[in-house]
C-alpha cells in the first residue's frame, strides 16, 4: 500500500522549517497529499499565519497537494496529542520533531513523540531538532528484533523501504547464541524480497555496547538517512517505551521511524 496521505506537525520551533522540508520530500517522493497542524504555546502575534504562508508557499512551490490546520487545541478543550491522533487515524505516516533540550515549545508535550507512536496507531517518523535533510529514505537501516515492535515497524514501513535505493537489517546479538535462527533471517530477507524489497542482512555481536549507541553509529558509518525500529516493550502487561528507543529519541542523529 502506497504512502497517500502525510501528516505533519509544525510549531514555532527553530527546528520546523527543516521538518517542513523533510515532508515535503517525502510527499513529492510518494505522490501523497500533506496535511500539516500548527500548534504550540507561542504568543508571537502572527506566528500561525507566518508559518501558513511558507508552508503553502513551499507545497505551490513543489506541486504538493496539500491541507493546512491551526486548530485550538490548548487549554480547555481538545488536546495537541488527541487532535494529532484523530488526524493520524486517517493518514499513513506521521512526521513530528524531537523535542529539543529546551523542551521546545511551551504548549507542546515534551513526549509528543512517544505518545504519538502509543495513541495513534500509525507509523511516527520523529525528525531531530538539528540539521537539515535532503534525502527521504534512500538509505534505510531496520533494526531487528524479533517480536512485535519490529515487526510493526517493518510492516509500516514497506511503502519507504519498496522506494529505498538501501536496505539494511541489523540484528544485535548478546551472544553467539542468542537471537533467532540463521533460517528465520533467510525467511525475512525472502519476505521482502516479495515486496521488491532487496535488503542486505547483518548480524552484530554487541554484548556489552549500548544498542541505541549501536544503531546511531552503524547508520552513520553506512549513510543511512532513516532508521526504522520498534518503540515499546511490555511491562506488567502494559506498553511502556522501551530502553532502546528511549535513548535513540533523547540522542538520534538522524529521522527514525517507530510504530506500536
Amino acid at each position: 500500500m502506497p504512502l497517500t496521505s502525510i501528516l505533519l506537525h509544525l510549531d514555532s520551533t527553530a527546528s520546523a522549517p527543516a521538518r517542513l522540508s523533510l515532508a515535503i520530500g517525502y510527499a513529492a517522493k510518494h505522490g501523497a497529499r500533506l496535511i500539516a497542524v500548527y500548534a504550540d504555546g507561542s504568543d508571537r502575534p502572527g506566528a500561525a499565519e507566518e508559518a501558513g504562508g511558507l508552508f503553502s508557499g513551499e507545497t505551490a512551490r513543489k506541486g504538493i497537494s496539500a491541507e493546512w490546520h491551526a486548530p485550538e487545541c490548548h487549554g480547555e478543550g481538545i488536546g495537541l496529542v488527541e487532535t494529532l491522533s484523530l488526524l493520524a487515524h486517517l493518514s499513513d505516516l506521521v512526521i513530528v520533531g524531537q523535542t529539543p533540550p529546551d523542551g521546545g515549545s511551551p504548549g507542546v508535550p515534551v513526549d509528543l513523540p512517544e505518545r504519538l507512536i502509543l495513541s495513534s496507531g500509525r507509523p511516527v517518523l520523529t525528525v531531530p531538532y538539528a540539521g537539515g535533510y535532503t534525502s527521504y529514505g534512500e538509505r534505510v537501516l531496520v533494526g531487528w528484533k524479533d517480536g512485535r515492535g519490529s515487526t510493526r515497524s517493518l510492516h509500516d514501513a514497506l511503502p519507504i523501504l519498496e522506494k529505498a535505493q538501501r536496505v539494511h537489517i541489523l540484528r544485535v546479538l548478546i551472544s553467539k547464541d542468542s537471537g533467532t535462527p540463521a533460517g528465520l533471517s533467510v525467511n525475512l530477507i525472502s519476505f521482502l524480497a516479495g515486496h521488491g524489497i532487496k535488503a542486505r542482512p547483518e548480524d552484530i555481536l554487541a554484548p556489552d555496547f549500548p544498542l541505541g549507541d549501536l544503531l546511531l553509529n552503524h547508520a552513520c558509518e553506512e549513510g543511512i538517512d532513516l532508521l526504522v525500529m520498534g518503540a515499546y516493550d511490555v511491562s506488567h502487561g502494559k506498553p511502556v517505551l522501551g530502553k532502546t528507543a528511549r535513548h535513540i529519541l533523547r540522542h538520534m542523529t538522524l529521522p527514525v521511524l517507530m510504530s506500536h
